[in-house]
């Protein structure tokens, strides 16, 4: 495949140099999704799939949109085993959610580690919240585990926070392995020693 050839469906195309780009300029009525550049709709199979040794599919504005009715929405494999690269979906926004899962009757983001060391879901905020469960009607976050159903990471002080804002419900484990309960938000919160 030559460089400005067109692409040509259901066949390999190889790009000698560049890359190929699909754009779309238009926009919708405003409190709508605006034109997808590139839609691909597949009944029985996968919409679209990447392979790429650095990254196979990457969008600068709506990120990823994937939606299904009998799988996965989005579905991301890696056999890489260091850093961010070894993440099989990676999603990033600079001030809002990196990834955002939601299913009517399902599960909105499902995550597989397979190493000793690795995990289902990662969540990270630089200053917000790493991870936001919302069940609505049913139940915010369900944990299991033959090791243990939670873990919580001690603290580097002995005793309750004396410093920041705080909310009610929040949990300190202290450097002792002591445990506090927020019990009313404030700077620092008012606090109890619960274990």
């Amino acid at each position: 495949m030559t460089q400005g050839a067109p692409v040509i469906a259901g066949v390999p195309n190889t790009g000698i140099t560049g890359s190929t780009t699909i754009n779309s300029v238009t926009s919708g009525p405003a409190g709508t999704i605006p034109p997808a550049a590139l839609m691909v709709t597949n009944a029985t199979g996968i919409g679209v799939e990447g392979n790429s040794g650095f990254s196979a599919i990457k969008s600068i504005a709506a990120g990823v949109l994937g939606s299904s009715t009998a799988g996965p929405g989005v579905f991301g494999s890696t056999s890489r085993t260091f850093g961010t690269s070894a993440a099989g979906v990676e999603g990033f926004h600079p001030s809002g959610t990196g990834v955002f899962g939601h299913s009517p009757d399902g599960f909105g983001v499902m995550g597989f580690g397979g190493g000793t060391f690795s995990a289902g879901v990662v969540g990270q905020s630089d200053m917000g919240v790493g991870v936001i469960a919302l069940g609505g009607t049913g139940v915010g976050v369900f944990a299991a585990g033959e090791q243990a159903q939670l873990q919580l990471s001690p603290g580097v002080f002995p005793g309750a926070p004396t410093s920041g804002n705080h909310e009610r419900g929040e949990l300190w484990l202290d450097s002792n392995g002591d445990l506090f309960l927020c019990k009313a938000g404030g700077t620092p919160g008012t606090w109890k020693l619960i274990a």
